[in-house]
């Protein structure tokens, strides 16, 4: 568990800033290392069956480092750019959070507040796990002891749901419920997270993406991100399979838009890490307050997770993190508590997660991050 940020403590945010010889070898590796990390991108890439990948590192609030790599689509050959869109996949959870306490700072939503008193268009079933009250704070932090893990979502071609099918078990999932004592553990359920999202929808009476943009998306300039469907499909990265081979649909259609649903850039990615870090500094211009901050950077007590983050230590630095997993898609957000720096890494292939790893660590050890050594 993370220790707890004190709401009257001084918070200075360090920087760790890279130079020129820093990024090049970020890009083209160490020779005098061992294994993946002697490669260059691009040959990592080809190595992990990985056709397109795009990067962001940000240090002393601004984007240092932003490049891309690759191709959008196998057969095509289009390039990806700094500006192509990726399915996010969980990383939409953490955005979803903000826009919580976004909510709860505007007096529309409690934390603590039994999910079911701001619920209007479907209830959370009782039964004999879930004689207690199942709050936002739970959901958020994946202590509610609902069900439903991940999604696979639909092709373009499929009917897709509406959110409510999904919570009632009529689309390609099971009907969310709760199955495990609220509170007791901490048990991953993006089935949880759509509740929330239907809680913001029946408080505000908006669609999900536009409720999004206007609380989240908006004040944190990411003006290459929407929730639901890519801004500029032309030129969206297209999914792959394990051996780097385009899927014969694009990309898969979340209804479970909270939980799934975001398409955005490593750039505007960062601009979110940005946004918390300056809240977490409780800086005059931040898009939420300090205390919201603290809600989104310290765990609720049961498990790891804050609202939407993993909270993780490395040494004596503290990290919000996220990664995200849809079908053809594999991205990463690391973001320093207590810094002004971070890395977010998205890639369009099934095969892209150790690339993910292998860029995030290379990325804080050759920047002598906290913890990286």
């Amino acid at each position: 568990m993370a220790d707890l940020l004190p709401l009257n403590a001084l918070i200075v945010l360090t920087a760790f800033t890279g130079n020129a010889t820093d990024y090049a070898a970020i890009e083209q590796g160490d020779p005098s290392a061992r294994g993946a990390r002697t490669r260059a991108i691009p040959q990592l890439m080809r190595f992990m069956h990985v056709p397109g990948l795009s990067i962001a590192i940000w240090d002393d609030a601004e984007i240092v480092f932003a490049k891309a790599y690759g191709v959008t689509d196998a057969k095509t050959k289009q390039a990806v750019t700094t500006e192509t869109q990726f399915q996010a996949a969980s990383i939409s959870k953490p955005v979803n959070a903000m826009a919580v306490v976004k909510a709860v700072e505007e007096g529309r939503l409690r934390l603590d507040e039994d999910i079911n008193s701001i619920l209007k268009s479907w209830r959370l079933p009782k039964n004999r796990f879930a004689r207690n009250s199942v709050t936002l704070r739970m959901l958020l932090s994946h202590t509610a002891g609902t069900t439903t893990e991940g999604f696979d979502g639909y092709t373009p071609q499929e009917r897709v749901p509406s959110i409510v099918d999904v919570l009632n078990g009529k689309g390609n999932s099971p009907a969310v419920e709760v199955r495990v004592k609220p509170f007791s553990r901490r048990m991953y359920s993006g089935g949880g997270v759509c509740v929330v999202q239907l809680a913001l929808m029946d408080t505000y009476r908006k669609a999900y993406a536009a409720l999004l943009k206007e609380s989240v998306l908006d004040p944190a300039q990411m003006n290459d991100s929407s929730f639901g469907d890519p801004l500029s499909p032309k030129v969206a990265a297209h999914g792959h399979d394990q051996d780097g081979e385009v899927f014969a649909y694009p990309w898969r259609v979340f209804p479970e838009q909270a939980a799934a649903g975001l398409w955005t850039t490593p750039s505007d990615l960062a601009r979110f890490g940005l946004a918390v870090q300056q809240a977490v500094a409780g800086e005059a211009d931040a898009i939420i307050t300090r205390h919201s901050a603290r809600q989104m950077s310290t765990p609720v007590g049961i498990g790891d997770y804050a609202l939407g983050f993993r909270v993780s230590k490395r040494g004596d630095a503290t990290y919000l993190e996220h990664g995200g997993s849809n079908q053809g898609f594999k991205a990463m957000l690391l973001v320093a508590r207590d810094g002004a720096y971070g890395v977010a890494i998205m890639n369009n292939s099934d095969s892209g997660s150790l690339i993910l790893r292998e860029l995030r660590d290379r990325v804080g050890q050759t920047l002598n991050w906290p913890g990286f050594d």
